[in-house]
């Protein structure tokens, strides 16, 4: 570890950094000693240098990123944000930092694909970007926790947009991305023509409990994207208005014959989905035939949504991945296809959940209605067949990238006190999908965890999971604002 610092110190610092702030002494205890260890054996004014400047834009970093924001103001724009100047001015201060801006490219390296040893080989392809200055405007984003969206300018003269996300563990993140290069990596090789893909970016965990992601541009949440065409057809009312949408919505469901005492013992949830789907009928296809307008090009389009989709649905269905709601499933305008962000919900987390999600992935009508007139019967299950079969072959490579989780629990499994046997828990749920073994949300809440089961073909399985996706029984029991109906 010692060597690889002093050879790519502007790459490895930020992972170095993060492992000496670790909760965990032991670990960071040993990350304290790869540094001392760097600096003995390399001690260049630049590596000592970075070592001493990087913690002090690290600190302040996180005082960004923890910053509450009340102060910022709607401008022009409809997002709030501050000046950095004004109310962080250190973060200034600590710039230039001689480590790469935290991109997937600058941090992902890559091995010679002839797997021969290379000397001469360059596993970041020599385009090294550094952290220059920073944009003094920070957008202070709407969600929860108020992360701060900010532009590093790179020695290129370049900007790069990053989410600094406080109150929230990132290493599910990274790990989530850890698990999809492999299997882009397992899918290039089943699949060498037409290999469906996982959309990835760069997690970097600084933290328990905070981090930066980079920020994929060109994309927007899928709930705006269908509340837009709701919008203009006259089915959404957002004003203040009696009738308000959310209201009517809400009223419909509190309504319901037992909703109010107990929203999961609703005798018809099926009725209760049906009833709120008049006011929604399928429109998603009309957002690709207004934003494609050239045949060829909606078509290639409409099947980079549809590929995307099935991966990202067999995936997520393995990892247990929950809180897949519209602002959580970003829509790709440059290639029509989807990615997935927001991975707190890993393990079937969402099991635990007040209103438990029953669902093994997001394919709702409106999902569905991208698809074309094929619906899920076509290119769609084709192509979940196809990775599934990918996940199930492959699943040593795979369980092996999770099982980092055993020796590196989540730091909401240890704040239970039993980090390492909820890991093994998880894992061993993970090799019974890969083992075709399909038990489902609702045999896991009435029975234990346990049902009887049979490994199922690929087909078989795949078949089973489209059939749960879209029953209107099991929608029905899902939150309110998860949005089952859109």
């Amino acid at each position: 570890l010692a060597t690889t610092l002093t050879h790519y110190p502007r790459q490895v610092v930020w992972r170095l950094v993060a492992a000496e702030r670790s909760a965990n002494e032991e670990r960071a205890k040993e990350a304290r000693e790869v540094r001392s260890l760097a600096e003995r054996m390399q001690m260049s004014n630049g590596l000592v240098s970075l070592l001493r400047a990087f913690p002090k834009f690290i600190d302040t970093l996180q005082r960004l990123s923890y910053h509450k924001g009340d102060e910022a103001k709607k401008g022009t724009r409809t997002q709030p944000q501050f000046s950095i100047q004004r109310f962080l001015p250190q973060l200034h201060q600590t710039l230039p930092v001689n480590c790469v801006v935290p991109t997937e490219v600058q941090l992902n390296a890559t091995l010679p694909s002839n797997n021969l040893v290379n000397a001469k080989w360059d596993p970041f392809g020599g385009g090294v970007v550094t952290i220059e200055s920073i944009v003094d405007k920070v957008d202070v984003m709407k969600s929860l926790q108020k992360p701060k969206k900010v532009d590093f300018i790179g020695s290129d003269g370049s900007n790069y947009t990053m989410l600094c996300k406080p109150g929230d563990d990132l290493r599910k993140d990274g790990r989530m991305m850890e698990f999809n290069h492999a299997l882009n990596a397992l899918l290039s090789k089943a699949h060498r023509k037409s290999a469906p893909r996982v959309r990835t970016f760069a997690v970097v965990p600084l933290g328990e409990e905070w981090g930066v992601v980079e920020w994929v541009h060109n994309t927007r949440p899928l709930r705006f994207v269908l509340e837009d065409n709701y919008r203009v057809r006259g089915m959404w009312n957002d004003t203040n208005a009696p009738e308000n949408t959310v209201r009517r919505i809400r009223q419909w469901y509190e309504a319901f014959p037992g909703y109010a005492q107990k929203p999961q013992a609703v005798r018809d949830p099926a009725a209760l989905l049906r009833g709120v789907l008049k006011m929604f009928p399928p429109v998603l296809h009309s957002w690709f035939l207004s934003t494609y307008v050239e045949p060829s090009v909606w078509y290639l389009h409409k099947s980079n949504f549809t590929r995307s989709c099935a991966v990202w649905s067999m995936v997520g269905y393995v990892v247990g991945l929950g809180d897949r709601h519209g602002e959580n499933i970003l829509l790709d305008a440059a290639t029509g296809s989807v990615l997935h962000i927001d991975f707190s919900c890993l393990f079937d987390r969402g099991l635990n959940l007040e209103c438990p999600e029953v669902v093994p992935f997001r394919l709702t009508h409106n999902v569905v209605d991208g698809f074309g007139v094929e619906g899920v019967d076509g290119m769609y299950r084709k192509a979940c067949c196809s990775v599934l079969a990918v996940l199930r072959e492959e699943r040593n490579t795979l369980e092996s990238v999770l099982e980092a989780f055993v020796h590196d629990p989540l730091f909401e499994w240890a704040r239970d006190g039993s980090a390492a046997a909820a890991a093994r828990d998880a894992l061993s749920r993970i090799k019974e999908r890969l083992s075709g073994i399909v038990v489902t949300a609702v045999e896991r809440l009435q029975r234990g965890g346990h049902a009887p089961s049979l490994p199922m073909s690929v087909d078989g399985q795949v078949r089973k999971l489209i059939a749960d996706a879209t029953n209107h029984e099991l929608l029905g029991r899902m939150y309110i604002w998860w949005m089952p109906f859109w």
